[in-house]
């Protein structure tokens, strides 16, 4: 471990040590070595470590209606969790090290979310969401930074305003751009690094050429990270199979790869590529959120990651098990989760559930898989 990793360690359990105690800081570091160090090489069925990461939905409410998301087609949306329910949800698991607190709807839809952040704060928790940018007024940026929130996240994919308005429906372009610019302002005059603020970008043919120009717009609004994620394609979208950028050429792919990257180190800006756009798609790939990590809905369900609820049907029938009624012990060790991470340590074949999801590849018998930190 490096130097810097080291002090960044004891950092962390300094805060935790504020916000638990010692030995709740202790406990939670512990779990987390325990997984570094023995579950993600063991990949047991029953697993002995308890999630250091979660991503809980608190909106399913959005004032948006774009066009790849599973928000604008289905029927069971209009709500929201409250304070309670998070902290109640929350209290299930004391060895969290961070949260995202981002789901299918609008973060900002939810009158209670700022509590829900203070809340999570309170907790010693690295703390993140994704928004879209059209709700978040300079009050409350004022708030999050006066929270220490740790890191926003603003969906924009595109670099143009007629292609970001033509998929992201409702949305205003510039009105997205000066948020943006704004909290990168506020944060500056702050004296402070955090939140820090990262850029999403969800491909199709649509957008795609428009994504080295992303970067340096990304640059130009303070932004230190962006993120190239594939389109998750299901049934009743406006966008189909057709429209991904698995069916562009392997030259076309290779040109705007390389021009991402360009422009990501000519900026100074950080650039997560998706496996379709990096050209590792291909690859053995192993999962290894059944191990580290859980999203739960509104409604207090649990699954094994947001990316099982991106499809236009009712996912309740994938949830491994429901957090206000159960006890995540209950849950977190149930033949459900056994039998995926059975499937999931050798996958020969693909679950039902991850159907679709690029971040798992089927692997020959014989193959050897590459472990990937979906952290």
């Amino acid at each position: 471990m490096s130097l810097s990793s080291k002090i960044g360690r004891i950092a962390d359990l300094f805060q935790l040590s504020r916000a638990r105690g010692l030995p709740g800081a202790i406990r939670t570091t512990a779990n987390r070595y325990r997984y570094d160090h023995a579950v993600s090489r063991a990949l047991p069925v029953v697993n002995p470590v308890r999630p250091y990461h979660l991503q809980i939905e608190p909106s399913r409410v959005c004032n948006l209606r774009c066009k790849m998301c599973e928000y604008s087609y289905m029927e069971n949306k209009g709500h929201v969790m409250s304070l309670e329910t998070f902290r109640r949800i929350l209290a299930q698991f004391p060895e969290l090290t961070s949260v995202d607190i981002t789901g299918i709807g609008e973060p900002f839809c939810n009158p209670h979310f700022l509590e829900i952040v203070r809340y999570a704060k309170s907790r010693g928790l690295f703390v993140g969401f994704v928004n879209n940018g059209n709700l978040l007024t300079p009050e409350r940026m004022d708030a999050l930074i006066d929270m220490r929130v740790d890191q926003i996240m603003f969906s924009v994919d595109a670099a143009t305003r007629e292609t970001h308005e033509a998929i992201r429906v409702y949305s205003r372009f510039d009105r997205v751009l000066d948020t943006i610019r704004t909290l990168s302002d506020k944060v500056i005059a702050s004296g402070r690094t955090i939140p820090e603020r990262h850029m999403n970008f969800t491909m199709s043919s649509a957008n795609i050429d428009e994504a080295p120009d992303f970067v340096g717009l990304a640059h130009r609004l303070g932004v230190s990270h962006v993120a190239f994620r594939a389109m998750v394609f299901f049934e009743g979208s406006a966008y189909g199979q057709e429209d991904g950028i698995d069916r562009l050429s392997p030259e076309r792919l290779r040109e705007i790869r390389d021009r991402v990257l360009s422009e990501g180190e000519k900026y100074g800006v950080d650039v997560d590529l998706d496996p379709l756009l990096a050209g590792t798609a291909d690859q053995h790939r192993l999962c290894m959120r059944p191990w580290m990590n859980a999203y739960v809905d509104v409604f207090g369900n649990l699954y094994p990651c947001c990316l099982v609820t991106q499809r236009n049907i009712d996912i309740r029938q994938f949830s491994l098990g429901n957090l206000l009624t159960d006890r995540v012990d209950d849950i977190w060790n149930n033949e459900f989760y056994q039998e995926l991470r059975r499937a999931m340590a050798h996958p020969t074949e693909i679950p039902p559930l991850c159907d679709g999801c690029v971040m798992l590849r089927k692997n020959s018998t014989d193959a050897v898989p590459q472990l990937v930190s979906l952290s």
